[in-house]
């Protein structure tokens, strides 16, 4: 297990018998192999939505096609070295299932009770959203009048990194999940300062689905399974802005959200000075500011990236009053 956030739709699909198709994870998985999965799973591909994922992931793992799936509920877990956002439905299947070797090395045909009994064989995360679907289910079905009788959970995950940047000797590395369009993103962010306290600021190219076009006081990537915070903030800087060889230091998490964005973010403050080397696909051109200017034009700016700007500037007063002398 690694310390990163992982965003993604669980699913329930399954027979009417009240049986749940359970996973046995494959011994080459990075994240607790050989345990017991109640979920299906795989990242959430740029730009598609939880139902689309849900439907490839339910396809690609169990082979399951063609079934309808009933948003559940939204849920957040918790538990070092996780950090998930899901979206849960339920369907019911009957009928074959073909499993993706590479994930999935059985699959079991278990009741509630035979899961609830063999909790220390199953994956943390995975039977936390399977408690979730229970007490959820159940309570859907008390409002409707519904009997509770459906079957197997499957999950896919979510992960997006952003990095932000700015020019002052300083790289700021932000890592964050960000929900937009029922997509969870989460990444990397880095603010990079020049020496004099100015930053650098990209200019997002008009390519982009978010923000065409806007300013951006970070750079950032989708953070890959099985990758952390840290690696990943690395990664995007030397990817979007070309800087290597720069040591980061933590900062803060941060959660933002507004009517199109939900972000987990983790920050990251390294020294930089050097040149750069933009990602022409991703920005478009580099301004140099100071967080004033950034401030003043925080119109043209994105919206998270300039929360994230402004939450970077009160940690930086912050550490520099209680240690003026640092």
């Amino acid at each position: 297990c690694h310390d990163f956030a992982l965003g993604g739709v669980d699913f329930v699909s399954g027979l009417y018998s009240g049986l749940y198709y359970v996973q046995r994870r494959s011994s080459t998985k990075d994240y607790c192999p050989g345990l017991l999965e109640p979920m299906a799973g795989g990242v959430v591909g740029f730009g598609e939505s939880y139902d689309e994922s849900a439907y490839r992931e339910l396809d690609e793992e169990m082979g399951i096609r063609n079934t309808p799936l009933t948003h559940i509920t939204t849920f957040s877990y918790s538990s070092p070295p996780m950090l998930v956002w899901r979206s849960l439905y339920d369907c019911v299947y009957d009928g074959p299932v073909t499993k993706q070797d590479e994930e999935v090395a059985e699959v079991l045909l278990l009741s509630e009770q035979q899961i609830l009994a063999r909790e220390h064989d199953i994956t943390p995360d995975g039977m936390f959203a399977f408690r979730t679907y229970l007490t959820s289910s159940r309570t859907t079905a008390n409002a409707f009048g519904w009997s509770h009788g459906r079957s197997s959970l499957l999950r896919a995950h979510t992960c997006v990194a952003r990095v932000f940047a700015s020019p002052s000797r300083h790289v700021h590395c932000h890592s964050k999940q960000r929900v937009r369009n029922h997509l969870d993103l989460r990444g990397c962010g880095s603010p990079m300062l020049v020496g004099r306290g100015d930053f650098y600021v990209q200019r997002r190219t008009l390519i982009k689905d978010y923000c065409p076009g806007f300013l951006d006081p970070m750079a950032g990537g989708v953070v890959q399974a099985g990758e952390s915070y840290e690696d990943n903030a690395l990664r995007e800087v030397k990817e979007e802005m070309g800087v290597s060889g720069v040591p980061l230091t933590f900062v803060c998490t941060f959660f933002y959200q507004d009517a199109s964005t939900v972000v987990w973010g983790g920050m990251f403050e390294c020294v930089y000075d050097g040149a750069l080397t933009l990602q022409p696909e991703e920005v478009s051109q580099v301004l140099v500011m100071s967080a004033s200017d950034i401030i003043a034009r925080a119109d043209e700016f994105t919206p998270d990236g300039l929360f994230a700007m402004r939450l970077y500037l009160e940690e930086s007063n912050k550490a520099t009053a209680a240690h003026p002398h640092a």
